[in-house]
């Protein structure tokens, strides 16, 4: 099934929110790092996917 444009931009913006949320909980964290440079990354090039 191909989702409509409204159910798209709803998956667009639960990902964005879950992975600003995801580097938040990580940033402070010593052990997961590398976790929060990905989760950055990743926010920065979302916008190349849609």
């Amino acid at each position: 099934k191909r989702l409509s444009l409204n159910e798209y931009c709803i998956l667009c913006a639960n990902i964005k929110i879950f992975l600003r949320t995801l580097f938040f909980r990580t940033k402070d964290d010593h052990n997961l790092a590398f976790t929060a440079r990905k989760t950055e990354k990743m926010l920065k090039e979302l916008p190349n996917y849609y």
